[in-house]
C-alpha cells in the first residue's frame, strides 16, 4: 500500500518529466490529494487527541481548512502545529501546498518521444530504405539496451548508441545516417546491397 511518501514523490516525479495533457495535470492533483488525505487524517486524529486529554477546545478553521486540499491554506498547518502536529507532520503539508501550487502552474507541453519511439523510427526508415532501395550508410552506428531502475522500483529502458564504436547522442547518430541517405539519393539511389565496405566508403567519399 502506498504511503503519503510514496504519492509525494510520484507527483514530484510527473512534475519533471512534464505535462502532456490535462488529464496529466488532473491524474498528478488527485495523486497528491491521496497523500493529503493521509496527512489530514493523522492531524484530525492527533487534534482530537488533544482535544480528549486536555478538555481544551478546537478553536478556529481547522476543520474546514483541512476539508480537501484546494481549501487548504499554510495557516491551517500552523494552527494544527499550535495545538498537537509535530514539526515534521506541517512540513509535510506545506510541501504537500507548494506541490499543489507547482501542479496549477505547469504548463501543458508536447509529448515527447522516448527512446525507443526514436530508434524504432530510426530502425524503420534505414530498414525500409535497406529493403526498397539498397541504401547502406557509411557509418556503424549501433545502439545498447539496458535495463534501469531508481530507488522508487520504477523500471524503464536506457538506450546507449554508438557511433563508430563510440558513445553518442542519438540526435548525432540520426544526423549522420541522414546525410548518407541524402548524398545516397543526390548520387541515383543505387542498390548497394552486396557492396563492400570499400565500395561504401569511395561511392560516400567521391
Amino acid at each position: 500500500m502506498k504511503t503519503a511518501a510514496d504519492r509525494i514523490a510520484q507527483v514530484k516525479s510527473a512534475i519533471d518529466a512534464g505535462f502532456t495533457s490535462k488529464s496529466g495535470k488532473k491524474d498528478a492533483m488527485f495523486t497528491l490529494s491521496n497523500a493529503f488525505d493521509t496527512i489530514k487524517q493523522e492531524a484530525k486524529q492527533a487534534v482530537y487527541a488533544q482535544v480528549a486529554a486536555t478538555g481544551v477546545e478546537v478553536v478556529g478553521s481547522f476543520e474546514n481548512g483541512l476539508k480537501q486540499l484546494h481549501h487548504f491554506k499554510p495557516v491551517h498547518a500552523d494552527f494544527y502545529l499550535a495545538f498537537a502536529g509535530t514539526e515534521q507532520s506541517v512540513a509535510t503539508l506545506h510541501e504537500i501546498l507548494d506541490i499543489r501550487d507547482q501542479i496549477k502552474a505547469s504548463e501543458i507541453g508536447i509529448k515527447p518521444k522516448t527512446e525507443e519511439q526514436l530508434a524504432a523510427e530510426l530502425e524503420a526508415v534505414v530498414a525500409t530504405a535497406v529493403k526498397d532501395n539498397g541504401f547502406r550508410t557509411n557509418n556503424f552506428v549501433t545502439n545498447n539496451w539496458v535495463g534501469c531502475q531508481n530507488e522508487l522500483g520504477t523500471q524503464w529502458v536506457r538506450i546507449d548508441w554508438y557511433l563508430q564504436g563510440y558513445r553518442t547522442a542519438f540526435h548525432e547518430c540520426m544526423g549522420v545516417i541522414s546525410e548518407d541517405l541524402k548524398v545516397w539519393k543526390f548520387k541515383g539511389q543505387p542498390h548497394m546491397k552486396g557492396w563492400s565496405c570499400d565500395q561504401i566508403s569511395e561511392f560516400y567519399s567521391n
